[in-house]
């Protein structure tokens, strides 16, 4: 997105249970929203921020002690199939601009574990 600077990206990943992962609480496409000029040590703008799909923030609450559970991937156990693009809880938008970005169509093919999803850049 033109909004983003040379140092802030979103990263998109398809995590399946098998191998490596095969004990993670859930599975589904995981949405981070970096910035490399921020630190990780902010809990109001931390350098990596994942978008939890059931937007509960439960991730950045110290006093929660959540590791992940089975809301934060897309679709996720809330079957949530879309970010919130520029605004809201699931926003692709760093602060104080509008990324242009939104993710749509989020699915997960039971049998492969393959991800497709539409990215729309407004």
């Amino acid at each position: 997105s033109e909004a983003y600077s040379s140092t802030q990206c979103l990263i998109i990943e398809n995590r399946a249970r098998r191998g490596f992962d095969a004990k993670l609480p859930g599975s589904g496409v995981l949405v981070w929203r970096v910035d490399t000029d921020l630190e990780q040590v902010s809990a109001d703008a931390p350098a990596m921020l994942l978008l939890q799909a059931d937007g509960r923030h439960n991730l950045e609450s110290p006093s929660d002690m959540n590791l992940g559970n089975l809301g934060d991937p897309f679709p996720g156990r809330t079957g949530k199939k879309r970010s919130l693009g520029d605004t809201g809880k699931l926003s692709t938008s760093f602060p104080g601009t509008r990324s242009g970005i939104r993710l749509a169509n989020i699915k997960v093919a039971r049998a492969t574990k393959q991800a497709t999803l539409d990215i729309v850049i407004k």
